[in-house]
């Protein structure tokens, strides 16, 4: 816990691309993340960012609470560690398995329910992905310096 907080929860300060460089297991799978973020989105020709960051939680943590990714057009994660748990949205549930991958609306509500308690984290890989629209909306609702500073180039 950081002052209170997970780690999770300051997914705004970093990107998880930057912290894993020129480690190449990652490099392969931010690779893969892009390609599949980009079919997702049909290939849009405007210009695109996104920010990854690591879930890990040992299953106290708050953001298992209802929430929605507000300044995201796209939202989604990778399983790694999710122990007995399923994403659930306001209209279906998603069976956490290691190595499946979500990817949807940002303003999608969900949360994380812990079917069986965990000794050891659970751990995903999530990401959002922003438009110039996104980005021209968190300028006027942060200001400019105060924007999320990890967001890079899709």
């Amino acid at each position: 816990m950081l002052d209170g907080r997970s780690a999770t929860g300051y997914h705004k300060y970093y990107n998880l691309m930057l912290l894993t460089f020129g480690l190449k297991t990652f490099h392969a799978f931010f690779a893969e993340l892009k390609k599949e973020i980009l079919d997702f989105m049909k290939h849009p020709k405007e210009p695109l960012w996104y920010m990854c960051w690591l879930n890990y939680d040992t299953g106290e943590n708050a953001f298992f609470k209802w929430h929605k990714h507000h300044d995201a057009r796209v939202h989604g994660f990778v399983s790694i560690e999710p122990q007995k748990t399923v994403t659930e949205f306001e209209d279906f549930k998603l069976t956490n398995e290691t190595g499946k991958m979500y990817i949807g609306p940002g303003n999608k509500l969900h949360k994380v329910n812990i079917l069986e308690p965990y000794k050891k984290p659970r751990i995903s890989i999530a990401f959002d992905v922003c438009g110039y629209t996104e980005v021209k909306r968190m300028y006027n609702k942060y200001g400019k310096v105060d924007i999320n500073i990890a967001f890079l180039p899709l």
